[in-house]
């Protein structure tokens, strides 16, 4: 198989993008949210651009009950997520081609999946997510955020590869969400240190495909 640049650099680091990132307690408050929000403990889950499983892990710990799906462009990704999540189906599969399965789900994670897709693509998979969820369904994006004119090619640790990432303003993604019948429930930034010393800002959204009845929100616009 011959695969993209962006998707053959994170095949091949993907032992050490599991070593660094699975543990997800930076990123707890978005997904705890998450977790209180989809009350069926036998619902579905559907992780978009799984990497080693690691989001989904987060989710299953406390909601080991969730039907799980989980897919990525990247082979090595999806080997290492089958051993992380070993009761979820993971496989390899483009989440450009949401709009295609047949799934009803009440929980779709979307973990720093977007900055590998442009604009174009992620205004497609908003309304394919909206389209696959349930009434009062969740959806979960991470992203880091910054101008669209800011994307570009960054080197890996080790300066070998490179992958092309998008940056978003979080107010263009939550205009994307709104405008396929979401509403907001939690939006979170927190820093993320980089290893050349800057500072990325790492945005969480939480959001519940609109049924036209009231939620509680816990308001966490910061």
């Amino acid at each position: 198989m011959v695969l993209d640049p962006t998707i053959a650099a994170f095949d091949k680091h993907a032992q050490a993008y599991q070593q660094k990132y699975m543990d997800q307690a930076r990123y707890a408050g978005g997904l705890n949210r998450c977790c209180e929000l989809v009350r069926d403990e036998h619902g579905s889950l559907l992780d978009l651009g799984c990497g080693p499983g690691n989001v989904s892990k987060y989710i299953l710990d406390q909601r080991p009950m969730l039907q799980a799906e989980a897919i990525d462009l990247s082979p090595s990704m999806v080997a290492l997520a089958g051993i992380n999540l070993p009761e979820a189906q993971c496989s390899v599969e483009d989440v450009r081609l949401l709009k295609n399965r047949k799934g009803s789900y009440h929980l779709i994670l979307v973990g720093f999946c977007i900055p590998y897709l442009n604009r174009t693509e992620v205004k497609e998979l908003v309304e394919a997510a909206s389209q696959q969820l349930i009434s009062d369904g969740v959806l979960y994006l991470s992203f880091m955020e910054g101008e669209y004119d800011r994307s570009g090619f960054q080197l890996s640790s080790d300066g070998q590869d490179k992958a092309y990432i998008h940056y978003y303003p979080a107010e263009e993604i939550t205009t994307a969400l709104v405008a396929n019948g979401f509403v907001i429930d939690t939006l979170l930034r927190t820093d993320f240190e980089k290893a050349d010393g800057s500072k990325d800002v790492d945005v969480q959204i939480v959001a519940i495909k609109n049924s036209g009845t009231n939620h509680d929100s816990n308001d966490s616009l910061c």
